[in-house]
């Protein structure tokens, strides 16, 4: 193994601390996961555990978690949850589930997929004839 220099090091740490898992290291700075292990261990920072953080919410700020869980409940899919709030998919999937959330069937969800139209850019949600939202309804009311 080629040895890395402080400044990378440092990097690795900085990225880990605020967050991402090892994986998402290694591919930020162009390493192999298992480099950002030893990195980690040789440097004395304390690993997380596989899978989240201490407050079990992955990542998620308690405000931002129930902001997300009414997202989907009023029918935006997983999928769009997470590109607002800027997570993967998986971890608002889960998260949701965990959390006892009634999920969607992905027939479910293609059907209200087709019934709404995507967000404006202004955060306007457009609506069709037979889209039962109020007109107006915006991205911060969700």
């Amino acid at each position: 193994m080629a040895h890395l220099g402080r400044t990378h090091e440092d990097r690795i740490i900085e990225l880990y601390r605020r967050g991402h898992s090892r994986r998402v290291v290694a591919g930020m700075v162009f390493v192999h996961p298992t480099t950002v292990t030893k990195v980690l261990k040789r440097r004395g920072v304390q690993a997380r555990s596989r899978g989240g953080n201490q407050l079990g919410h992955y990542r998620l700020a308690h405000g931002e978690f129930e902001r997300t869980v009414r997202m989907y409940q009023r029918g935006l899919s997983v999928g769009q949850v997470a590109r607002l709030v800027g997570r993967a998919p998986n971890t608002i999937h889960y998260r949701l589930e965990q959390a006892g959330v009634q999920l969607r069937s992905s027939g479910e969800g293609l059907r209200l997929r087709h019934q709404t139209e995507p967000v404006a850019p202004s955060g306007i949600v457009r609506q069709r004839s037979h889209d039962h939202r109020p007109e107006g309804t915006t991205v911060a009311n969700l």
